[in-house]
């Protein structure tokens, strides 16, 4: 029988010690870095590489999406990455292939979850090269509730979705490994088995453990809660979030993004 690979080896290890960084050290990242983790992150699988990633360098523009975010790390990440969706490119390049073509006229399902699927497989080599630079990271959902007021801030035309910030640099602090799901949750054979409530309680008693010992929500969201009341918060359907979905949903249409 195979022995099972041991995690503290080689990729195995920057996947494993890997944990969002909040926090940074004071760096200048060169052109050349920069260039080095987007070529790293262009070797993920893909389909049409259908996403663009934008460098926010500028204050200027840093202080406006600040201003919209009251995000400290907006502010203070080395690199700051905007991670879109970008139809747009890959509508241009069906054109020279074929005049009627599948990004013609919506919906685009196929090509929609192809190029979110492909945006993510995209950071995940992304951050990983970072990891084995020495840089860490934290992705955020902003872009999905800011699309509009991005595109305005950095030109962005249409046809191009803001999806997520990447926020890279040299760790400022060093936490504990985060819960994740067990595996049991996450990993089956020949067919889908249904988790048990039990199983969902108690992970979420063992996540807001954890992340109570650590002093996860005072520390980086300023309240003094459980990890289950803040998830409960966060996903509580009212009339704010239905508003926002409603928004969010129009944008995402609007550039292309249909299924």
């Amino acid at each position: 029988m195979a022995t099972r690979p041991k995690k503290k080896h080689g990729v195995l290890a920057l996947i494993f010690r890997r944990r969002s960084i909040r926090v940074f050290r004071d760096a200048k990242p060169s052109r050349s870095i920069l260039e080095l983790l987007v070529e790293a992150g262009q070797r993920a699988p893909c389909v049409y590489q259908s996403y663009t990633v934008i460098s926010i360098e500028r204050p200027e523009l840093r202080e406006k999406i600040y201003e919209l975010t009251e995000d400290n790390i907006i502010r203070q990440a080395p690199i700051l990455l905007l991670l879109c969706i970008d139809l747009r490119r890959t509508r241009m390049l069906f054109d020279l292939l074929e005049p009627e073509h599948t990004l013609s006229k919506p919906p685009n399902p196929i090509e929609t979850v192809e190029a979110i699927f492909e945006a993510g497989l995209f950071a995940e080599n992304l951050i990983l090269a970072g990891e084995a630079i020495g840089y860490s990271s934290v992705i955020l959902d902003w872009p999905l509730r800011l699309g509009l007021e991005l595109q305005k801030i950095l030109n962005i035309p249409g046809g191009v979705a803001p999806l997520f910030f990447i926020c890279m640099g040299p760790p400022g602090e060093i936490p504990p490994i985060r819960p994740r799901m067990p595996l049991d949750l996450v990993l089956m054979s020949d067919s889908y088995r249904e988790p048990k409530r039990e199983q969902l309680q108690k992970y979420l008693d063992e996540a807001s453990e954890k992340l109570a010992a650590e002093g996860y929500l005072l520390k980086y969201v300023g309240i003094r809660s459980t990890y289950r009341q803040y998830l409960a918060e966060k996903v509580r359907r009212d009339r704010e979030m239905e508003v926002l979905e409603a928004e969010t949903s129009e944008f995402l249409r609007r550039n292309g993004l249909t299924i």
